[in-house]
């Protein structure tokens, strides 16, 4: 409690000062972006840090630009780390950049990930793919939970991996590899060290609980920094270790729009043309129902319609038409697949038909098929869309914008599970025009009126209009019936039969039934 009330004795916290730089380059040794380590004593003489990033301006030499969007995140000390994995030789890796300079200096190759603990991308793992890896732990929390991200996503992949925490040293405490090093550690000593840890298993790793997952104060939230790279589809609706919903329909072409996805997130185009996709990723589409020939004739339109890099789709989307899997095996699967493609984003469609023949509306159901899937993607840091089935055709008119995120088929704790959703529904009774509504954070998709500045939750889109040729586009016309889509003709027929009903008018004008309600409603007729 003493920690949240902090005694203020009234003093300034210290100046900023700049401590070292940290340079990441590519495997050419061509700089990246760099970062810097400021510290400074706070109001209560404790020790603060933080670590502002900044990359080279193209445009202005000798200028930066303080931020790293779109800038490709690498391991620290890349070409050495490369080097070494090519001659068969040791890496360590450690949880921040002071620490793997440490260690290099006593002789050794180390290092870390941009960023901290909790930020281990996919490309980190291929980067040390037959390597003997070393991972010391910061003896904290956040330290713990990081070590043994790594460790799972090293697994299958690195040639040994071995995790360990470095003792207190002649009467210091130690936290890390700097504080064991500046203790009097030497490079023989830490080779006695790892040489007795254990190489680890999923089975040796210790059980989720208080000492792993990590713990955060105020402080460690206002420190935090959102990283770009995490986000795949716009502010973040599609990112790293993050699950989103898909729900569609049968026969409205929800997988046509899923196959869409996949293919604009592997070349690195928009979805729609307007929903950004921030760089091309791999992706691994997971699906049940569709045979070559079906699959043939939607990605190759697809590929063609969005003008997607032919080279790029090929070398990041794998398509797997998986049948006769459910429960445990589905999951089992699933790991293998994903180390196996090194994918950065997986896509199961649809989810329903992996479950097997339990009950789908039940939540015990759903929580238990999930749970390894959901495992590995916070171990592994890959993004997650689910695409679903509705249930039994009813009445949408009564869901609300952000309640949509309910009519995907069973338990509702799917929907309390997504972190974001979107909802593939018919407008009315128009054949061609249909509904994409961003019912859950629809924030995380990124499209705002220009015009307003309010945040787009509903996107109208329609078929290519050619069976050969199946791809999504979006409408021209942007405005939903209810806004006066239908107005001037249902105010024509109700002018010819003033006593018609709702009913009636309605497929004189052909549009549903609901919007003449709510055109007289709203005229007070």
């Amino acid at each position: 409690m003493g920690d949240l009330f902090p005694v203020d004795n009234g003093s300034e916290p210290g100046p900023w000062k700049h401590v070292e730089t940290y340079k990441y380059t590519d495997a050419a040794g061509n700089l990246l972006f760099e970062v810097a380590r400021h510290e400074r004593d706070d109001q209560h003489g404790k020790k603060e840090k933080k670590f502002p990033a900044h990359r080279p301006d193209p445009e202005h030499p000798g200028k930066w630009i303080d931020n790293l969007q779109g800038v490709e995140r690498v391991l620290y000390r890349l070409p050495d780390v490369l080097k070494q994995v090519g001659d068969e030789d040791d890496v360590f890796i450690v949880e921040g950049e002071k620490d793997c300079n440490a260690l290099v200096g006593i002789g050794l190759c180390a290092t870390c990930n941009p960023g901290g603990a909790g930020k281990w991308l996919p490309s980190y793992t291929e980067a040390l793919t037959g390597a003997t890896v070393y991972v010391i732990a910061d003896k904290d929390a956040a330290g713990r939970s990081h070590v043994q991200m790594v460790a799972k996503a090293l697994y299958g992949k690195a040639a040994s991996v071995r995790v360990i925490e470095l003792p207190d040293r002649n009467g210091n405490k130690v936290k890390d590899a700097a504080d064991w090093i500046a203790a009097g550690g030497t490079a023989d000593e830490l080779a006695v060290l790892v040489a007795a840890a254990p190489e680890w298993t999923p089975d040796t790793a210790p059980e989720p609980d208080a000492e792993v997952f990590p713990t955060y104060t105020l402080a460690d939230l206002e420190a935090y920094e959102v990283d770009p790279q995490a986000h795949l589809v716009g502010e973040g609706w599609l990112r790293a270790g993050a699950g989103a919903l898909l729900t569609g329909g049968t026969g409205m072409g929800k997988s046509v729009l899923a196959e869409q996805i996949a293919v604009s997130v592997s070349a690195g185009v928009s979805i729609l043309g307007c929903i950004r996709v921030h760089r091309a990723a791999r992706v691994l589409y997971v699906q049940a129902e569709n045979d070559a020939e079906t699959l043939k004739r939607d990605f190759c339109a697809i590929v063609e319609a969005v003008k997607a890099n032919h080279a790029t789709v090929q070398e990041n989307l794998r398509i797997i038409h998986a049948y006769g899997l459910a429960g445990d095996g589905f999951g089992q699967f699933i790991r293998e697949q994903m180390l196996k493609h090194r994918a950065e984003l997986l896509m199961v469609d649809p989810y329903q038909a992996y479950i097997g023949g339990a009950d789908l509306n039940t939540s015990e159901t759903f929580l238990n098929w999930i749970k390894p899937i959901d495992a590995m993607m916070k171990e592994t840091g890959y993004a997650l869309l689910l695409v679903a089935h509705t249930p039994k055709p009813k009445d949408r008119d009564n869901w609300t914008v952000r309640e949509s995120v309910y009519m995907a088929a069973g338990s509702s704790v799917i929907s309390n599970w997504a972190r974001a959703s979107a909802e593939l529904t018919q407008v009315g009774t128009e054949d061609g025009r249909f509904r994409l509504r961003f019912s859950k954070n629809a924030e995380r998709v990124g499209l705002i009126d220009p015009e307003h500045g309010r945040i787009i939750r509903d996107l109208f889109i329609e078929h290519s209009g050619n069976r050969h040729k199946p791809f999504w586009r979006v409408t021209d016309d942007q405005d939903a019936p209810t806004a006066g889509k239908h107005d001037d003709a249902i105010r024509r027929a109700l002018a010819e039969d003033p006593t018609a009903g709702d009913t009636e008018i309605a497929a004189k004008v052909r549009c549903d039934r609901s919007t003449v309600y709510r055109f007289r409603q709203r005229m007070g007729k």
